[in-house]
């Protein structure tokens, strides 16, 4: 098992360590930014303890959260069959994905569960913070923190998947860590180009090209679905920006990174800031167009000295 996972070697070590060790603590909770990695690590984890390749197929396992969001009859779900002995070996799994949204009445159900469950059941969350999960959760779980993965890396595993790939060290380092981000750059053309138009808008303003930046608007509405990560490609060349040449994510843009190296650090750094907030406000609130509005108009404002 986790012949397919790349890298988190010391990851593996740790879970490889459980099994043969007969460790295996009731609840594990899986960290990380990659979700499909997450999944996948986490899923091979599960096949390990019901010594199945294809654990999904399983009598003993059972997966939420894959389609929809985890809700408390969920939770009240797994309460329930967790009495219920194993079809074929000595332990039932559950995976939870998506863990950061479980509602808190849903985690206090969950909560119980651990508190009581038998001892040959095993509960897996999959999330990418531990910030939203109870304190309570955390205390009982053991916590595996997937971490991205290296540059080098990275460059392995292009070039054993992809190796007549152009401009491999470029993909490698906007990936950041992210294989699930690879392959999308790599294998969808539509990405790479909403990460170029993007960047080009974070240029409008920061230039503060108002006209340009104002029909920009247009381009972030139209792709409401994919705001958050265009707006964390606008935050990453800003950032580009504040670094230096050897810390830069964007290699295809160091021209124009040099260029606006005059701008002042604080605004930049105020803008990394402003970025976040509207991340925050576009989750929680309906008026969409104004936060882009603002977000956009204050920027300028701000580089337009």
């Amino acid at each position: 098992m986790f012949e397919k996972i790349f890298g988190n070697d010391e990851v593996k070590k740790i879970l490889y360590n459980d099994i043969d060790n007969n460790k295996i603590v009731s609840s594990y909770i899986f960290e990380g930014k990659d979700s499909a990695y997450l999944e996948s690590l986490a899923m091979e984890f599960a096949g390990l303890l019901l010594k199945s390749k294809i654990p999904n197929k399983k009598a003993d396992f059972a997966l939420f959260g894959k389609t929809d969001k985890i809700k408390k009859e969920d939770a009240q779900s797994i309460a329930k069959d967790v009495y219920i002995r194993p079809f074929e070996l000595d332990r039932k799994v559950y995976m939870l994905l998506g863990a950061e949204d479980i509602q808190v009445e849903s985690q206090n159900v969950l909560l119980k569960t651990l508190e009581e469950a038998p001892s040959y059941v095993v509960v897996i969350l999959v999330t990418k913070s531990l910030n939203m999960i109870l304190d309570t959760i955390i205390s009982r779980s053991k916590v595996i923190r997937v971490m991205p993965l290296s540059k080098n890396e990275l460059m392995d595993y292009i070039n054993e998947n992809y190796p007549k790939l152009d401009n491999k060290e470029l993909y490698a380092s906007i990936a950041m860590g992210d294989i699930s981000a690879l392959k999308s750059f790599i294998e969808d053309e539509n990405q790479m180009q909403l990460r170029k138009r993007g960047i080009a808008a974070a240029i409008n303003v920061l230039k503060a090209k108002r006209y340009e930046s104002i029909k920009d608007l247009a381009f972030l509405e139209e792709n409401k679905d994919d705001i958050e990560k265009i707006l964390t490609y606008f935050e990453i060349f800003i950032k580009d920006i504040a670094s230096s040449e050897e810390r830069i994510i964007n290699l295809d843009y160091k021209g124009e990174i040099k260029s606006l190296k005059g701008l002042a650090l604080y605004d930049l750094a105020d803008s990394i800031d402003m970025i976040e907030e509207t991340k925050r406000y576009l989750g929680n609130s309906g008026n969409f167009r104004l936060h882009l509005e603002t977000l956009v108009l204050n920027m300028i404002e701000k580089f337009d000295r």
